[in-house]
């Protein structure tokens, strides 16, 4: 659409509507929205969690909110109220008393984003499903080419019309392809919620499904409308890798912990998507075409699909692990709850994961 209207009525009038369009959903958002936000957390037993204080007490962690700040009274300046106001002991002059308070701030910020990073990093090491973090990176890589790419196949020289359509058209398929692909990979019964291993499995197969897209465009797409077709097949495979992937960290991340683990996983998202976007751009410039660049964005994603598979088949670890997924087994269908002797074991699968102790470990 976006392409049609740049069309039709220019440059500068899309800026103009592009410009409207923000303004209102600020006030949509500004206006329309009301209440607290929460996490949209699957309601699994947190018996299937890796409790984030079982970790912090082992590892010597303390866990302290985001906001919480802590100064030694003998090496601090200054004074904090019961109010959280800090003023000086000695009340020395204002310029002295300025430039001591930005130093306690640096050094307390500083601080806190040490203890902030530390926390998270050593919380993934130990529960069992840390590397999870990489998944959406992972797949945010093998997106990464489809920028330049689409340029490269939608461009008609000497047509700037032409040349907007169909960019307008590629990112329209683009939107379609991202909210079809996970809509039926659900319908389907490929994912379950409360059964990780479902989310990290349909991951992998739709990072064979954008794969083989890129390689239909590198060997077959020998026009815009064949390269769309490929296309929308590619950015179904990349929706469902995103909201499954991301689907993962919430069901198993523990509360507490759960935004700076979405943080790691987001930072890393766009790091490797610039890394890998970077790359595309220097081939390109190279003198690579389209169904080149395509070729290697196939060449990434097979990469990507072989690590995750060893990674799920293999190793069986991150959300295919069965600490994680003993809540599923229970809710299962007759199948999946038949003993070695083809018996219901329904002891086995009756109840979720029993938490006992002051930190709820799980036994």
């Amino acid at each position: 659409l976006a392409g049609a209207a740049s069309a039709k009525l220019g440059l500068q009038a899309c800026y103009i509507i592009d410009s409207a369009t923000y303004f209102l959903s600020a006030l949509i958002v500004f206006f329309g929205i009301r209440g607290r936000s929460y996490a949209a957390v699957p309601s699994a037993p947190s018996g299937s969690r890796a409790s984030f204080s079982i970790i912090a007490a082992s590892s010597g962690i303390h866990n302290h909110s985001d906001t919480d700040v802590h100064v030694d009274a003998a090496d601090s300046e200054f004074d904090i109220d019961k109010d959280g106001i800090m003023a000086t002991k000695n009340k020395p002059t204002f310029h002295t008393s300025r430039l001591r308070a930005i130093v306690s701030t640096v050094r307390i910020t500083a601080h806190q984003a040490w203890t902030t990073t530390t926390t998270v990093l050593l919380y993934l090491w130990q529960c069992g499903f840390g590397f999870n973090t990489m998944l959406h990176p992972c797949a945010d890589a093998v997106w990464a080419p489809e920028s330049i790419i689409a340029v490269s196949f939608s461009t008609v020289e000497g047509d700037e019309a032409r040349t907007s359509l169909h960019m307008g058209i590629f990112y329209t398929t683009l939107g379609l392809g991202c909210l079809v692909g996970p809509i039926l990979a659900n319908a389907a019964g490929f994912t379950d919620a409360k059964r990780p291993i479902t989310l990290q499995r349909s991951v992998i197969f739709a990072m064979a499904l954008s794969t083989a897209s890129w390689l239909c465009i590198a060997t077959m797409a020998n026009s815009f409308e064949m390269f769309i077709v490929f296309n929308f097949f590619r950015t179904m495979g990349s929706g469902i890798n995103w909201i499954n992937s991301t689907l993962i960290l919430q069901t198993l991340a523990d509360g507490p912990i759960l935004g700076r683990v979405l943080a790691v996983e987001f930072a890393a998202s766009n790091l490797l998507h610039a890394l890998v976007a970077h790359w595309t751009g220097q081939l390109e410039d190279a003198g690579w075409n389209g169904h080149e660049l395509a070729g290697f964005g196939a060449a990434i994603g097979g990469c990507m699909m072989t690590i995750w598979s060893v990674y799920h088949y293999v190793f069986k670890a991150g959300a295919a692990r069965d600490q994680f997924n003993l809540y599923g087994k229970a809710l299962g269908d007759d199948s999946e709850r038949d003993g070695e002797n083809g018996e219901n074991d329904d002891e086995a699968f009756a109840t979720p994961p029993r938490r006992d102790g002051i930190d709820g470990q799980m036994l």
